[in-house]
């Protein structure tokens, strides 16, 4: 890019012989983008935004969008995506696609997991062209709702209906729908979390934390605005994969009041849960160590697929020092009026728990701690 020029003017700007011989000259002693040398002129902002792209790029795995890629110096920290696509006004050798200013990218909607475009708005005359074109080409509810529920409508397939023939029963229930509920709670559980934790994570790192900190809200109204937004993504899936279930596998809901309060208590908890990892975390690294490393494993180990009651001692007690599993036997009680645990044990314990993580996320959002310099 050329600084202080909109974007669509660039093809009209070309360097003299005087000015290209400087430029390779500078480049030489100094670096290029993205790695410069602490002499460079802008080396300071490159370092912090190559730190934070290489943490972003880092983490998707799927289709990335780099808009004014010019030379595509951020694709090395793209290693995991399935396809890096660039374009740009100007033709180039990493360039795929020239685009014409003003009129839409010739890609189709909702195509890229993500979408790169960082030192472009400055040089574009028409930044709401460049927005909308972004937007419409980002797939937000692919990732952020289809996903989670494919893969757990997928978990009842292969475990329930598949090993449904050779587990006949569990405590009364055809195995396919003795799971559903436990199913459903681990689908919440991760997108509740997985949505404030990352959100509060990239707010911080992008620093619009601070927009939001030094807005007239209270502190309480910042906490359940991130909070909502988990509350309501994780409700978004654990409906649609009800509405997969029950005609595939039958599942009842036997006790709707109770299956309610328990799915609140669950999103609220694990929303707040999100926040409070979301503040303390310092890269992404910190989330998906929270995400993949306890809340998965302690979810399976949680009575998912299966009955503590068949275990063998010691593993039945130490199943009861489990909390997820408090969790999924209060759902699995809405949904089937039997639980492993006195039903009052299982929905005390969870309201507790999630009165604490509110209590905490609201504590840190009232001190500024981690969040205030």
């Amino acid at each position: 890019m050329i600084a202080g020029q909109p974007m669509e003017s660039r093809k009209s700007i070309q360097p003299g012989a005087l000015g290209a011989l400087y430029d390779r000259a500078y480049a030489v002693v100094a670096g290029t983008s993205p790695i410069v040398r602490p002499w460079h002129h802008q080396w300071l902002a490159s370092y912090y935004l190559r730190r934070d792209l290489a943490e972003l790029l880092r983490g998707c795995d799927g289709p990335v969008l780099d808009v004014g890629c010019g030379a595509k110096p951020y694709r090395c920290y793209a290693a995991a995506a399935t396809t890096y696509v660039g374009i740009d006004l100007v033709p180039g050798p990493a360039v795929d696609l020239v685009i014409t200013p003003a009129d839409p990218w010739l890609l189709g909607d909702d195509t890229f997991d993500l979408v790169l475009c960082t030192q472009v708005l400055e040089h574009a005359s028409s930044v709401d062209h460049v927005l909308r074109e972004c937007r419409r080409v980002t797939r937000l509810w692919t990732q952020t709702i289809l996903a989670p529920v494919v893969s757990s409508a997928l978990f009842i397939l292969v475990f329930g209906l598949s090993l449904g023939s050779r587990i006949k029963e569990i405590n009364g229930f055809d195995y396919d729908v003795f799971i559903v509920p436990g199913l459903i709670a681990m689908a919440m559980a991760q997108a509740a979390f997985s949505n404030n934790s990352s959100s509060l994570l990239q707010a911080r790192n992008d620093r619009y934390i601070n927009d939001v900190l030094a807005s007239p809200m209270q502190p309480w109204r910042m906490n359940l605005g991130y909070m909502l937004g988990g509350v309501f993504r994780s409700l978004t899936i654990g409906v649609s994969l009800g509405v997969i279930a029950l005609p595939l596998t039958g599942v009842p809901i036997e006790q709707p009041v109770h299956l309610i309060v328990a799915t609140l208590l669950l999103v609220v908890l694990f929303s707040a849960l999100g926040v409070v990892v979301g503040i303390y975390a310092q890269s992404f690294d910190h989330h998906s160590f929270i995400n993949n490393i306890l809340i998965l494993p302690l979810t399976f180990l949680g009575g998912v697929f299966y009955s503590i009651e068949i275990l063998p001692s010691p593993w039945q007690e130490l199943s009861h020092a489990n909390p997820i599993f408090y969790m999924v036997d209060a759902i699995r009680y809405g949904f089937l009026g039997a639980s492993d645990v006195n039903v009052g044990l299982a929905f005390g314990f969870t309201g507790l728990v999630a009165i604490a993580m509110v209590a905490w996320a609201q504590w840190l959002f009232q001190t500024g701690r981690k969040l205030k310099p």
